[in-house]
C-alpha cells in the first residue's frame, strides 16, 4: 500500500468518525471546500479565491437534506497572513428545518524552510437554528384555528449561537497535512430554550501527489 493510498483511508475513516459524534454536514469531496474543512487553508493560493458547494442527501425524498457553502478568501503578503469569509446553510424535513452559519477565518503563513509552509488558523462564526412552525403538521387534537395549544410547542423558535474552531496545515507542493477542530466551545442548538451542546468535532486530513 503506497503513503497516497494509505492517506485517503486514513481521511475516511476520520470523517467517519467524526461524523458520529457531530451533526455536521459532510461533503464527499471535501477538497472542493477547503476552508470548510480547516481555517488553516485560508490564503494558501497567491491569488484571491472564491468558492461554491452543493450537496443533496437521498434526492428521491420529497423533502431531502440540502446543503449549500461558499467561501472567499485572499493571501496579504504584506501581513503573511490569509483572510476569508465562510457561509453555509443545510436545510432538512418538511418543517423547514435549517441551519446558517456566517464566519470569519483567519490563517498566518510561517516557512519552516525552503519547501515547507506551516499555516495555523481560526474560525469566529455566527448561527442561527431552528424551524417554521407554520409548516408543522400536528396530529395532537389541541389544535384552534390552526395553532397548536401544546405548550411545548410553543417553545419552539430560532436558537442563535457562536461558534469558534481552529486548526493547522503544513503544506509544500507536494504535500498538505493538517487537522482541525470544530466547535471548540460547543454552542447550545437547542430551539426548546433547553440545552443542547454541539460535541467538538476533530478532523485530520491530508494527501501526497507523488507524481
Amino acid at each position: 500500500m503506497n503513503r497516497k493510498k494509505f492517506l485517503y483511508i486514513l481521511c475516511g475513516v476520520v470523517f467517519i468518525t467524526s461524523a458520529c459524534f457531530a451533526q455536521d454536514p459532510q461533503f464527499s469531496q471535501y477538497y472542493a471546500s477547503p476552508l470548510y474543512l480547516n481555517p488553516g487553508f485560508t490564503g494558501i493560493t497567491p491569488q484571491q479565491r472564491l468558492t461554491s458547494n452543493y450537496r443533496i442527501q437521498w434526492p428521491n425524498l420529497p423533502q431531502a437534506y440540502v446543503t449549500y457553502a461558499a467561501s472567499y478568501d485572499i493571501f496579504v503578503d504584506e501581513l503573511k497572513s490569509g483572510f476569508g469569509l465562510l457561509a453555509t446553510t443545510d436545510k432538512m424535513g418538511s418543517a423547514g428545518w435549517r441551519t446558517t452559519t456566517v464566519g470569519l477565518n483567519y490563517s498566518y503563513k510561517v516557512r519552516v524552510n525552503d519547501k515547507i509552509v506551516f499555516s495555523p488558523g481560526l474560525y469566529f462564526g455566527y448561527g442561527i437554528n431552528g424551524l417554521d412552525r407554520s409548516k408543522l403538521q400536528l396530529g395532537d387534537g389541541l389544535e384552534y384555528d390552526g395553532i397548536s395549544l401544546d405548550p411545548d410547542l410553543q417553545k419552539l423558535g430560532n436558537q442563535q449561537y457562536f461558534d469558534f474552531g481552529s486548526g493547522f496545515l503544513f503544506y509544500s507542493r507536494t504535500l498538505w497535512l493538517g487537522a482541525a477542530f470544530s466547535h471548540m466551545n460547543q454552542p447550545n442548538l437547542s430551539i426548546l430554550n433547553d440545552v443542547s451542546r454541539l460535541p467538538m468535532k476533530t478532523t485530520i486530513h491530508g494527501e501526497q501527489d507523488l507524481l
